[in-house]
């Protein structure tokens, strides 16, 4: 995080660093640092995809287990989807003030919808 106190600093220096940033209501950042700048792309996708996939056989397991209607399986669905954005997304937003917070629930609110749409017809099909 940047400002901060010198590492060596003592506890009320500290403290009154973080007394002057409140008071002032003073800018901050936080840097993420990588080792080295990449654009190869193709193992990121291929991890998604199987994270998706896996992340979607979880979530047909736990259907399976239930006797559910067309309706009751999109909606758990959609839950699912929910609880994973508040988890993670919504979480780091609200410590962090981190964006897309609305992409995120958006992705989560269409992409589990269309899971549980297709679950639900899947798996109530006669």
């Amino acid at each position: 995080m940047i400002p901060r106190a010198n590492e060596n600093a003592s506890r009320k220096e500290m403290e009154d660093l973080q007394k002057k940033m409140l008071d002032e209501k003073s800018p901050w950042a936080v840097v993420t640092y990588h080792k080295a700048y990449t654009t190869d792309m193709v193992m990121n996708i291929v991890r998604g995809l199987l994270v998706s996939i896996i992340a979607a056989l979880f979530v047909c397991w736990i259907l399976m287990k239930q006797n559910s209607t067309f309706g009751t399986t999109f909606i758990s669905s959609i839950l699912i989807g929910v609880a994973g954005y508040l988890f993670i997304p919504y979480s780091g937003h609200i410590w962090f003030q981190t964006p897309g917070a609305t992409t995120h629930l958006v992705d989560a609110l269409l992409s589990w919808g269309l899971c549980g749409l297709w679950l639900g017809w899947w798996l109530n099909r006669k």
